[in-house]
């Protein structure tokens, strides 16, 4: 039987960090694990968080080229509840358990559909920004 997992973000500047949050979640199961990413809009992201540096298409591009990756869902919700998972048959998500704003994964963390994974340490997009801001 196959495992669809979800695991969502906005994946801008993606990097190693971002790589090994993938394989994690490609390899919650030990066999038959379909990767199901999504990604979130410009429009979407600068409401929620920040104005991307890299825009979606080339973040979605980005997502298409790791060998995590099985389908990538664009113009991802910021927000997923049970009817998105019933429409593309997700399993589980799986995220780190870093809390966010408003608990977005409250709902699936409710209904027991909530698969914690490791975030990397030392390396995120804002760091990269940051290094980046220094150097000039």
């Amino acid at each position: 039987m196959v495992v669809r997992i979800y695991m969502d973000g906005i994946w801008d500047l993606f990097h190693y960090g971002h790589m090994n949050a993938l394989k994690q979640g490609k390899t919650l199961f030990p066999e038959n694990t379909h990767l199901i990413v999504g990604c979130c809009n410009d429009k979407l992201t600068t409401e929620n968080k920040k104005e991307p540096i890299l825009n979606e298409t080339e973040r979605y591009e980005s997502l298409l080229h790791c060998k995590w990756v099985d389908e990538i869902i664009e113009n991802a919700p910021w927000e997923i509840d049970e009817e998105f998972l019933r429409v593309h048959k997700i399993d589980y998500v799986a995220h780190d358990g870093l809390p966010y704003p408003g608990d977005v994964y409250k709902t699936i963390r409710d209904i027991g559909k909530f698969k914690e994974i490791n975030r990397t340490e030392n390396i995120s997009t804002s760091l990269i920004i940051e290094k980046c801001q220094i150097i000039k």
